[in-house]
């Protein structure tokens, strides 16, 4: 069986090359956790920072095709029933623990005593998991490093070979976890970042590849200020409405995870309040701010981002007050003509195309070249898409 399992792992350097670039990587231990997924049949695969093994998940790189239902998860605080962690704080660290193989299914009287016990249990039945595997990577005075990776009834538990060879790769994550928090360590990435969001006209957050706020610049604070839907420090966004907080973290890791996929639709739009309290949230992936012309270029272009392992920008605008933009330096930065500064005006505030043709007296098709120029010229795909780019340029006024 041993040297099955090093044959075996001898095929995996793929594995272990995506872990090693982990440390230093962009997007941390994504790929690695994409391509663990993948060999070994999972469902999702979760690396996640908890303060302690009791408290909910801080930040986390997620993968696999059921990582909505981690999302989900995360976003309704079902991790406080999670008794597999219980389970794990107290056994060594250096080995996978299974619910199929050592910790096993809670009893009903467990779950009589348990309300969020129960909650647990029915998402994991819900999504049609079967069987979890659980490790400790890493232990400090302020933190607790888990690695959790399920798997679905259509595939089957973990067999005894397979947590023979995730054990094998333990000694490897945890080296390059130690890595990673080498690095972060002696990155001064956050404090310079915050200084460079505040130049920004825009109220911005600023991700990191594992979801975590690295930066909220005053302008984004200031409209949390005034708006008792959302609240926003240093370290954290949160709603104030338990639905509305899901679907903020869907479309933050809908941008981290899927957001650079060709087939995606790149920006994710959430739109909380009305009235004075209407904001909209913009979800823009890292690949959007690339574009030559944008405000960002020299203040946070991309690679400034990826320096700083930013995944994601999250605008925030307040509906009342419509985004304004400044054609007189909007036509120059995308060599635009006056008709297509025109349109593109329309199109920032919201407008269709059918709109657009009664308003400009032009016909549908004729509107729909027009876009198609203003696309072109942009860089862009969708009105979304067309909104994220000029949120980020000079002829944005806020």
């Amino acid at each position: 069986m041993e040297k099955e399992v090093e044959r075996t792992l001898d095929r995996f350097s793929d594995l272990l090359e995506a872990l090693y670039q982990a440390p230093t990587h962009p997007k941390g231990f994504q790929f690695f956790l994409e391509r663990l997924a993948e060999k070994f049949a999972l469902a999702d695969a979760v690396f996640h920072i908890n303060k302690s093994f009791d408290s909910e998940v801080n930040n986390a790189w997620i993968a696999g095709r059921k990582a909505d239902a981690v999302i989900e998860y995360i976003g309704n605080h079902i991790g406080s029933g999670n008794y597999v962690h219980d389970y794990v704080k107290n056994k060594p660290m250096g080995k996978f623990y299974t619910l199929h193989q050592h910790i096993g299914l809670p009893s009903q009287e467990q779950l009589g005593q348990n309300d969020e016990l129960v909650m647990a249990q029915e998402w994991f039945n819900h999504h049609q998991f079967c069987d979890v595997a659980v490790t400790c990577v890493g232990l400090g005075d302020e933190y607790v490093a888990l690695m959790s990776l399920h798997r679905q009834s259509d595939v089957g538990p973990m067999t005894v070979s397979d947590i023979k060879m995730l054990d094998k790769l333990i000694p490897h994550i945890q080296r390059a976890f130690s890595l990673y928090q080498h690095f972060e360590s002696a990155k001064s990435k956050h404090a310079d970042i915050s200084l460079l969001t505040e130049c920004l006209p825009n109220a911005i957050l600023l991700y990191d590849s594992k979801g975590q706020l690295v930066s909220a610049n005053q302008r984004a604070r200031d409209i949390a200020k005034w708006n008792s839907l959302i609240d926003i420090s240093s370290t954290r966004c949160r709603l104030n409405d338990m639905a509305l907080q899901q679907t903020f973290l869907s479309n933050l890791y809908f941008s981290l995870i899927e957001g650079g996929s060709d087939e995606a639709i790149p920006c994710k739009v959430l739109n909380i309040g009305e009235g004075s309290e209407a904001l909209a949230l913009l979800f823009v992936p890292i690949y959007l701010t690339q574009n030559n012309n944008g405000f960002l270029k020299g203040v946070l272009d991309k690679s400034v981002l990826e320096q700083s392992e930013i995944g994601s920008i999250i605008y925030l605008y307040e509906c009342e007050r419509t985004a304004k933009i400044n054609s007189s330096l909007l036509q120059p930065l995308f060599s635009l003509t006056a008709t297509e500064t025109e349109i593109c005006e329309f199109l920032v505030m919201g407008y269709s195309r059918e709109e657009i043709s009664q308003m400009t007296k032009r016909s549908v098709h004729t509107v729909k070249d027009h876009i198609k120029a203003i696309y072109h010229k942009t860089g862009t795909s969708r009105q979304s898409d067309l909104v994220a780019t000029l949120l980020t340029t000079p002829a944005y006024t806020p």
